[in-house]
């Protein structure tokens, strides 16, 4: 739970107000060019349009329901929420809209004898947030990278998301640019050379996906037809991080472990940069009972291996941060067309980005939690265990806070 008990308990029947920063946009109001843009979102019958604010600002765009929209225009005069929700004060999810909606910026509450929302309502949320401090590598790598996020100058969210999903990285060095320096090159120090013994091993079981295909990463998926992915079902998959000078023997771990199981598909880097990532190499899993037998494999083969770790991401081998896992979202979660497909890490940090700068921008005197803090707490608001980095009660495709 984030929401603080004794606000769950009260929220409903304090003053709001819309922030005046934002004004509502119904989707006839959007020209050509803007259309394209939200043309997913658009087509949903429960959001009739958007969200922004009247000037630039670090707060985001929020799509609306039709309820968020009424909402937002009935409180653009001070008063209470209407009866229908305030007789809602028992049900934790009514409660917990509301207080997302505040900690977005989208509303504020009266609180000490002024509106505040962001971090600036920084007393709705839990006291009880995890401490800082971590003795798991994941969790210290991942909460480091927030602080890196917290600390950096951009006022971009898809600049800092970016910078928080890539944290971690090893610079490329001369030394491995000219080890390193075509996918041809990759592949010999891989082992998985045309010809080799490994390659050999991996064509009786994968195909390799063409160069033109992979889009940065090298492929193989199973020459065994997996059952088809539901486009509602996640995909869960496992992370090999370790360090670059043991990546040829990890590889040959690799290939030998995953040839004992069914379904399952691999990539890893195909260049320099690739490999020098902390998520060089991902096993993906047609089904989820495989991951604890696969892990284990995986920990006893390459026992001994430096690990280097995958923010935002969860253990699966023990207490390093050479195994871990992560889910990707369902397909149909991507409510808008022109944007990429989300990985488990990317949509993890695309709202970590929104949360920093909503922080950044609607701190008081009075705050004294960190935009850290704020931006984890918020997370876990969406359903985000945010000490293991795995989805706990994430309601995938959801715009934004919806009050009915």
């Amino acid at each position: 739970m984030t929401v603080d008990v004794e606000m769950r308990s009260s929220l409903l029947e304090q003053t709001f107000r819309s922030n005046p920063v934002y004004e509502f946009v119904p989707f006839r109001r959007f020209n050509g060019a803007e259309q394209d843009l939200i043309d997913g979102l658009a087509r949903d019958a429960g959001v009739c349009g958007m969200l922004r604010p009247r000037a630039p600002t670090t707060l985001g765009v929020k799509a609306a329901t039709r309820s968020l929209a009424a909402l937002f225009r009935t409180r653009q005069t001070p008063g209470p929420l209407p009866l229908r929700l305030r007789r809602a004060a028992a049900d934790p999810a009514v409660v917990d809209d509301v207080a997302r909606l505040v900690l977005d910026g989208i509303l504020e509450v009266e609180h000490g004898g002024e509106f505040v929302g962001g971090i600036g309502a920084a007393h709705l949320l839990d006291d009880g947030e995890p401490s800082d401090e971590t003795a798991d590598p994941l969790e210290a790598l991942s909460l480091a990278a927030i602080r890196y996020g917290e600390a950096i100058e951009i006022d971009s969210s898809a600049s800092l998301s970016a910078r928080m999903y890539f944290y971690n990285r090893i610079p490329v060095t001369p030394r491995w640019a000219h080890r390193l320096p075509t996918r041809d090159a990759v592949l010999e120090f891989l082992r998985l050379g045309e010809g080799s013994d490994l390659r050999r091993v991996a064509d009786r079981c994968w195909r390799f996906s063409p160069p033109d295909d992979t889009q940065g990463w090298l492929i193989w998926n199973p020459r065994e037809s997996s059952p088809r992915r539901s486009k509602d079902a996640p995909m869960h998959k496992i992370y090999v991080s370790a360090m670059p000078s043991h990546l040829p023997d990890v590889m040959m771990s690799v290939v030998r472990v995953l040839s004992k199981f069914d379904s399952t598909a691999f990539k890893v880097g195909a260049d320099v940069h690739g490999l020098l990532r902390p998520d060089k190499l991902v096993i993906y899993l047609s089904d989820r009972r495989q991951l604890p037998d696969v892990a284990t494999e995986l920990t006893h083969a390459l026992d001994g291996m430096s690990p280097h770790g995958v923010p935002f991401t969860a253990s699966a081998g023990g207490d390093t941060a050479l195994i871990s896992r992560g889910i990707d979202p369902p397909r149909t979660s991507k409510l808008l067309t022109w944007r990429e497909n989300e990985s488990w890490r990317l949509w993890v940090t695309n709202r970590l980005a929104v949360y920093l700068l909503t922080a950044r921008t609607t701190r008081t005197p009075a705050t004294t939690m960190t935009d850290a803090r704020f931006a984890r707490a918020r997370l876990r608001l969406d359903g985000v265990d945010t000490r293991q980095w795995i989805p706990d009660a994430i309601e995938w495709a959801k715009p934004t806070a919806t009050v009915s």
